[in-house]
Parts: structure tokens; C-alpha cells; sequence
């Protein structure tokens, strides 16, 4: 039994949702924390957190600052609500409370969460527990309170107050007394312990920290920037992914292959003593063993970090091979079908840019082809751009573009087919609308 906020990164075969009903779970029509006009709350640019939070500002008026903020805590409380939805690996239990808090006489009953209607949507056993309301009970709370037993005061939270009103001294000499006096200081020493390791901010670095995303957010923001929010600022859960665990699977058979390392599910029975049988290996592998990429690279899986500004990209280059002396093809490995959105040709923008500025090994080619090589239908498919000074320089503005528009939280959703196999899409209001035409 625990709370929805640490169930994130865990899972289980059941899962109960107890209490799913309208206005509770998600929580609806609270209050919201404004900074500036609340003295006691901690200035924005003093948080360590800062990066996830709603944009707001002091030249804003109230009501605009107020509407942001009421936006963005419905957008946590449905985030929180999707991670306990998909904590079960088999079967999820969600039950509504009709009556549940209702204290006067008038009141009516309440009506399911829209989670229902989220979980119906999902692949896997539900039990939805909304049915129409029971009839109104007669005691809506209990007609005498009970406390809870305390294993530390057998008395009681009551008797402890009376105690220590009579004697201020009394709840020092019965903490040691009960042997907490231990646990507690520990607990004490553990916050500030936690509290003494974070890091000094002052004034002057009050401005938000420099930009680091990877080739794959880069990717990721061009397709829905929407879905880099929910990937790499306010991150959801990811369910595995078929397709992503071939793609993984491809990518290390090359890179063994051009490393002159054999895979191990790859050794015949005559050259190791492995047991079962050897099988032959078939599809998109093959197509590599056959095409002209099979031939050793230049560089092979070549990590980099790429300055763009302030900003820093981070990648990793499947392969790229030097055809002539300083004839450079940089090359990235597909397990998939060729993609006909334009927006993944970042990815190989932002290669051809980390080349020109010479982070593979101090290196820079004379000419370059960059290249998406796809192994996914059956047959090589090749996408390839002889890179150009013009062709640069559209590369450095369409890479700069998306890293100020993540810098500046334009974070909107652009519904298109990449929705079809969008992990978020279930609690994405304009991509199921888009995949609902």
C-alpha cells in the first residue's frame, strides 16, 4: 500500500485504484501557489526545479498567472494519474467512491473519475468499478470518533497534550524513555545531511542552466514537441517497445560485426559447445552482410558532444566511412521501414554539424554524404544529402531553431501520423482527436 507518487518505475501483476472520482482523482479545482502573489513561497529563480515549472512572471496580471497555473497543475495531476494507471503488468482494479466526504444531507452523489474513460482504452485486463450509485447511506461519517492505537502513547495523542501542558519536560524524558530518541536524531541527521549536499546558488546564477538535450530529443521535439515535454522535461513512463528492442538488437550485430567480434547467438554449435541448436539468422542483418556498409568504417559508434551556443548535443554516429582520403559518408543504421517525415532529417543534420566542427578524433572531411540506410522492409532502402555549405547552414538554423524553442518551453502539441505510435497519446487531447478522424 503506497502512494501514486512513488509507485513511478515500479510495477506489479494488480494494481487497485481506489476513490476515482470526479474532482478527486485527478485532483480538480484547487488552489494554485503564485509565487508573486504569495511572499512566503520560494522565487522562481531560486529553485532547483525551476526548469519544470509552469512560465510565469511578475509582469503578468493575476488572472493570466492563475490560468497557467491551473493548466499545468491538471497537467501534473493527469501525469500522476497515468503513472498509477500503468503500474500493472496483468490486471488493473478502479473503483469510484459516490458517497465518499459528502457531509451534508443535500449533497449528491459524485461522479466517476475521467480516468475511467483513460483506462478503458488500455490493452490489458480492466475492472472498472462505477457502476450507478448505491442508494445514499444513513451515516455518511462515523457517530463516534475512535483513535487509532499508537504503539509509543497508550493514551493517546489527547493524553500526550494533557501531559506535557502539566510538565513541559515530561515528552524529553519519555522519548528516551521509549528508545526513539535514536531514530529520530538519525532522521534529523539525514535531512540535513541531504539539505548540506545541494548545491550553492546565488544570485548571480539565478539564470536557468545552459540547454543539454541529445540527437534523440532533437529527433523526438521535431516530430511533436509535445511528446519531448513528456520524454525528456516532465518524463512519463515508456512502455517497451518491440521495434526499439530490434533496432537495439541490429545495432549491436553491427557494431560486433565491424568491431571483428561475433555475436554469441551468432556462433555455430562446430565453434562453440553451446547448447540447443544453431539456427540461421535471417532479415535485416543479412541485408547489412550483403550491402556495401558491411565494409569496415572509418569510425564505428563514435560518441560526441556538439556546442550549439550555450546549448549542448549529445549523439552517437553508427558508423562513418571514408570512402577516398577525406571523403567522408556518415551513416546511421535503420531496423525499420523508410520514414517519410521530414522532421527526422535533424537527426542527420546534427551528424553533418558535429563533423564540420571536428569532434571525431580532430578530424574533418573534405566531402561529406550523410546517409539513412533502412533494413526494415525487406530490402536496403537509402536516404542520402551530399552536404554542402547551403545545406550547412540550413542544418545550423533548423538545430538552433529547435533548441531555442525548447529553451523558450514551446511545448505544443502538432498531431500528425508520428501519433500512431506515440506512447502518450492515450491522455493527448488533439492526437486523439487526429487519430479519431
Amino acid at each position: 500500500l503506497l502512494t501514486i507518487h512513488r509507485a513511478k518505475g515500479l510495477e506489479w501483476d494488480a494494481v487497485f485504484l481506489p476513490a476515482a472520482y470526479a474532482r478527486n482523482f485527478p485532483v480538480t479545482g484547487r488552489s494554485f501557489d503564485d509565487p508573486y502573489r504569495h511572499p512566503y513561497l520560494l522565487p522562481y529563480e531560486l529553485r532547483l526545479d525551476r526548469a519544470t515549472l509552469p512560465p510565469i512572471s511578475a509582469d503578468m496580471d493575476e488572472d493570466e498567472r492563475s490560468d497557467i497555473l491551473r493548466v499545468h497543475a491538471l497537467d501534473q495531476e493527469w501525469r500522476i494519474a497515468y503513472v498509477g494507471a500503468t503500474r500493472s503488468r496483468r490486471r488493473l482494479t478502479i473503483s469510484g467512491a459516490a458517497w465518499y466526504g459528502a457531509t451534508s444531507p443535500r449533497q449528491q452523489a459524485a461522479k466517476p473519475s475521467p480516468l475511467f474513460e483513460l483506462a478503458a482504452t488500455f490493452d490489458r485486463r480492466i475492472d472498472l468499478g462505477h457502476d450507478e450509485p448505491p442508494d445514499r447511506p444513513d451515516a455518511l461519517t462515523p457517530s463516534r470518533l475512535v483513535d487509532a492505537p499508537d504503539p509509543a502513547f497508550a493514551g493517546g495523542w489527547p493524553d500526550v497534550l494533557r501531559r506535557t501542558i502539566a510538565d513541559p519536560e515530561w515528552p524529553e524524558r519519555e522519548k528516551h524513555r521509549l528508545d526513539v530518541a535514536r531514530s529520530y536524531d538519525q532522521a534529523v541527521d539525514e535531512f540535513q545531511a541531504m539539505l548540506f549536499a545541494l548545491p550553492e546558488r546565488g544570485p548571480a546564477e539565478s539564470a536557468a542552466d545552459p540547454t543539454a538535450t541529445s540527437v534523440t530529443g532533437l529527433v523526438t521535439y521535431a516530430l511533436c514537441p509535445r511528446r519531448y515535454f513528456w520524454s525528456e522535461i516532465d518524463r512519463l513512463p515508456r512502455r517497451p517497445s518491440s521495434a526499439a528492442q530490434r533496432g537495439i538488437e541490429l545495432h549491436r550485430r553491427i557494431e560486433l560485426h565491424h568491431r571483428g567480434a561475433i555475436p554469441f547467438d551468432d556462433l555455430d554449435v562446430d565453434l562453440y559447445d553451446a547448447p540447443g541448436r544453431a539456427e540461421t539468422h535471417t532479415g535485416a542483418f543479412d541485408l547489412f552482410l550483403a550491402s556495401r556498409f558491411s565494409e569496415p568504417p572509418r569510425f564505428i559508434e563514435s560518441p560526441f558532444d556538439l556546442r550549439v551556443g550555450d546549448a549542448t548535443v549529445r549523439g552517437r554516429v553508427d558508423a562513418i566511412y571514408e570512402w577516398d582520403e577525406g571523403v567522408w559518408e556518415i551513416v546511421d543504421f535503420k531496423s525499420g521501414s523508410p520514414a517519410s517525415n521530414p522532421a527526422v532529417d535533424i537527426q542527420l543534420q546534427a551528424y553533418a554539424l558535429a563533423a564540420r566542427a571536428g569532434v571525431f578524433a580532430g578530424r574533418r572531411p573534405d566531402d561529406m554524404t550523410v546517409t539513412f540506410a533502412y533494413f526494415g522492409s525487406g530490402e536496403l532502402v537509402e536516404r542520402s544529402q551530399a552536404v554542402d555549405d547551403a545545406w550547412l547552414e540550413d542544418a545550423e538554423k533548423a538545430v538552433v531553431d529547435a533548441i531555442e524553442s525548447i529553451e523558450a518551453a514551446q511545448f505544443d502539441t502538432t498531431p500528425g501520423d508520428v501519433c500512431r505510435s506515440c506512447d502518450f497519446v492515450r491522455f493527448c487531447e488533439p492526437g486523439r482527436a487526429f487519430l479519431e478522424r
